[in-house]
């Protein structure tokens, strides 16, 4: 044998690992081992990222097979190279992934949930913007994939972000290139505690806001005419947070009281950092909870007003008066959350923020009917009925009502709701197949769109 063809059927061995283990995870998600059912979609839509890198590999690996020379022969088999430890490279991240669902029991149902939870805000609310003629039918259809991390803070990775955000050891070519699809970043610790969930709905407030392009309409009438109750000479301000304060609003839209109780005790910081104004997206401390409070009772919902007043009186106790910097700031809280919720938006088709969750009313009454189970005092409610994504925000109104033997209480809540979560029906193989075509052609470019290859002629 010549060593043209060594050389070609030795890469050509290398460049069928990828394709053999796309299939390997496709016939799990497609048998349901393990729950993986959940993700045929997102399995669907690797897949057809990376085909269109196996398609380029195949290419090279005939290249080799008809090398006019020896020199040749040598660039394609450097080339071919780098271009399988860039693809490898990408799919260590998604084997990372999903493997956090196959390594160990310990996280498996924790994940599942989450993944169910995300699905349940994303989804519907895309589902309305197809309905409203915003996005054609099939569009980023492919709800967001949930991950552990080591991060101080969970975190959404949407499409407009690149392989370089997963922090992996990846080259540069590799790093720089955008997601395919969404992602939803967890802090490990949170799978101890199913209320933490609740930041899900922050996270796919972002994923939404980027979908719709919600931020780009809001912005505008934000720098053109902040209207009344919000001062023209903190709108640039308030226009720096205002992503954050669309993911909040979301939050609260998808999670109610909940979400605004989770997201208050993860604000617990120290009181200088509470009085800081942070040059970051984020609104600080102090502020946010009074713009999380002006959110809720903007939602009209019978009851919640005295929740938020709960919530900023506890604020005030623990860290007494508004930091000077921020003070001005809490009295545009209220048009604030006027503008986010209530803004008839042309990106919408005249709708509102507060469309994409219409029953708000009966989703409190919900979560709070769940969180009387949850704490061990009623029977469960009826969980064909039940929305998903209200099940952190449940167990979250259930934490409120403990008051002694706090370990044993929690740990109740918790197990208590990922069986509520369990029995709560939903797609076993969760948005089966059938990519749209313009997704697939998306997927496609976007996996042709880098070589990995650095150029040596």
């Amino acid at each position: 044998m010549s060593i043209r063809d060594q050389t070609a059927a030795e890469l050509e061995r290398r460049a069928a690992l990828l394709p053999d283990e796309l299939a390997e995870w496709k016939a799990l998600t497609s048998q349901n081992v393990g729950g993986l059912g959940i993700h045929t979609s997102q399995i669907e839509a690797i897949t057809d990222f990376f085909e269109a890198r196996i398609e380029l590999h195949d290419e090279m690996v005939q290249e080799l097979a008809e090398a006019a020379d020896d020199d040749e022969l040598a660039y394609i088999r450097s080339d071919l190279e780098s271009e399988l430890g860039g693809a490898y490279g990408l799919m260590a991240v998604f084997r990372h992934i999903l493997a956090q669902r196959r390594d160990t029991d310990r996280y498996r149902d924790e994940l599942n949930a989450a993944d169910l939870v995300a699905a349940d805000c994303y989804r519907p609310c895309i589902g309305s913007a197809v309905n409203w003629n915003v996005l054609k039918q099939g569009q980023f259809r492919v709800p967001p994939l949930t991950f552990l991390n080591a991060r101080s803070s969970p975190q959404a990775l949407t499409r407009g972000r690149t392989f370089k955000s997963f922090g992996f050891d990846l080259e540069g070519a590799e790093k720089q290139l955008p997601l395919p699809f969404s992602f939803v970043s967890l802090r490990y610790h949170d799978t101890s505690s199913l209320w933490s969930y609740c930041t899900i709905h922050h996270e796919v407030g972002h994923l939404l806001d980027q979908d719709l392009g919600l931020a780009d309409e809001l912005g505008q009438l934000l720098a053109a005419d902040p209207g009344p109750g919000i001062d023209p000479s903190r709108s640039v301000q308030w226009g720096l947070w205002l992503k954050e304060s669309i993911a909040d609003a979301f939050g609260v839209l998808l999670g109610g009281a909940g979400f605004v109780y989770t997201l208050a005790d993860m604000l617990l910081l120290p009181a200088s950092e509470v009085a800081e104004m942070p040059p970051d997206d984020h609104p600080p401390p102090y502020l946010r909870i009074s713009l999380l409070g002006a959110l809720l009772r903007r939602t009209l919902i019978p009851g919640v007003d005295a929740i938020a007043t709960e919530i900023e009186a506890n604020w005030q106790r623990i860290y007494g008066d508004p930091p000077p910097l921020q003070a001005p700031y809490l009295g545009d809280c209220p048009a604030m959350a006027k503008l986010l919720i209530s803004t008839h938006l042309v990106r919408l088709r005249n709708h509102r923020l507060r469309d994409f969750q219409p029953g708000l009313n009966q989703d409190h009454q919900a979560a709070t009917g769940l969180a009387h189970h949850l704490l061990g005092e009623g029977s469960a409610p009826d969980a064909v009925t039940f929305p998903m994504r209200l099940v952190p925000a449940a167990a979250r109104l259930a934490v409120r009502g403990v008051d002694e033997q706090y370990a044993s209480g929690y740990a109740g809540i918790h197990e208590r709701a990922l069986a509520f979560v369990d029995a709560i029906p939903h797609d076993e193989v969760m948005a089966p197949g059938g990519l749209k075509a313009e997704q697939k052609k998306y997927l496609r470019d976007l996996a042709r769109s880098a070589r990995f290859a650095t150029p040596k002629r």
